[in-house]
């Protein structure tokens, strides 16, 4: 088994690498192969650890990182980590951590069919504390979630220059469906442009093995658009903090996967565990879309009052939703089954504070 880990290592002079065919067999071990670079601006990979069950744990963690420097970054990985379990936990944690040119880009894309990774943990969080200043992440070519139940806790935490996230054929077109009713309400709103940079996800891209979907975009401070039909199906997912303190945020879609005719199936809406402090901090939030969320197995706790069931502190700090003045509008769907303490409002808890409505 080919073994490139730690190959360049803390080589914080590198500034341009391209590497073709490396790894290519089953089980190569890429981990942190080129962690600690922090100079790096121009990165070339193609047929990179690309085999069955390779190991690209941390392969850029902490790089990119410059001081009185404001460099154009592209990272180009075609084939990189591609093969049925392949491990891309941590793989560009703590990366981009200082201020970057507005066109740099992040790009993986395949040139196979889609499998499913063996690990994808953390792969692209910038870790607690600390923002990512990559305005482009384009992951068309990142392969599906793995089986068996696994975590994409804070896979996106605190990356801080993206605009929107939404799946390829959505970035393609250059918006996303509005919601479905409008001042109308037999009427849907328009269509959201996608303006800025964004994060790619492959079209249909298959996360529905996922557990928990903890903290995914918590921290996205620059995030204004999300449309991600079909979150929740196959899975009894966790939800806590998916958006919390994404304060520029106004729209969310958590649509309900669709059929070929573009016809929502609600069929296929399973249900969330827990969805506590989901949209807490996200001030501007005013149209948010949960026909795609199912709430029969939701956690409701002992009581109404104790507050400690799957809702608690949903929209703490949503100040758009509460304020009378904005026109805001939550839509829920045949598989929102039933609502716990937090949803319309938050009952006091432990003396903390009053009740406050929490959405109309």
């Amino acid at each position: 088994d080919a073994d490139p880990s730690y190959m360049t290592a803390n080589c914080t002079s590198l500034g341009n690498v391209t590497y073709m065919n490396v790894g290519t067999g089953a089980s190569a071990n890429a981990s942190y192969m080129m962690s600690g670079c922090t100079s790096l601006t121009d990165v070339t990979m193609v047929k990179v650890a690309s085999g069955t069950n390779a190991n690209l744990t941390g392969m850029f963690q902490g790089c990119s990182a410059f001081e009185g420097e404001v460099p154009k970054v592209t990272y180009s990985l075609t084939d990189v980590g591609t093969g049925t379990g392949a491990k891309l936990s941590s793989l560009v944690a703590g990366a981009f951590a200082s201020e970057l040119d507005s066109d740099s880009a992040f790009k993986m894309e395949r040139t196979t069919a889609r499998t499913r990774a063996g690990d994808m943990a953390g792969a692209f969080d910038a870790g607690e504390g600390t923002l990512s200043h990559m305005p482009s992440f384009d992951l068309s070519g990142l392969s599906d979630a793995p089986s068996g139940a696994p975590s994409l806790a804070a896979m996106f935490r605190n990356q801080g220059e993206v605009s929107w996230v939404a799946h390829k054929e959505w970035a393609d077109a250059g918006y996303v469906p509005g919601m479905p009713v409008s001042d109308d309400a037999m009427q849907a709103s328009p269509d959201v442009a996608l303006t800025g940079h964004g994060i790619i996800l492959p079209e249909a891209w298959d996360a529905t093995t996922v557990s928990d979907l903890s903290g995914m975009f918590q921290g996205c401070t620059g995030l204004s658009t999300a449309y991600l039909p079909g979150l929740n199906q196959g899975s009894r997912p966790t939800m806590d903090a998916l958006f919390e303190g994404c304060r520029e945020l106004t729209y969310v879609g958590l649509t309900a996967p669709t059929d070929d005719a573009g016809t929502p199936d609600y069929g296929l809406v399973t249900s969330v565990l827990s969805m506590r402090r989901a949209f807490a901090g996200c001030a501007k939030l005013t149209s948010l879309d949960l026909r795609g969320i199912g709430t029969s197995y939701l956690v409701t706790g002992a009581d109404i009052t104790s507050g400690s069931g799957g809702m608690e502190d949903m929209f703490e700090g949503a100040t758009a939703l509460q304020d009378a003045s904005t026109t805001s509008r939550i839509v829920i769907g045949p598989a929102f089954a039933k609502v716990a303490n937090g949803f319309f409002a938050q009952n006091d808890v432990a003396g903390e504070g009053d009740a406050a409505v929490m959405s109309r």
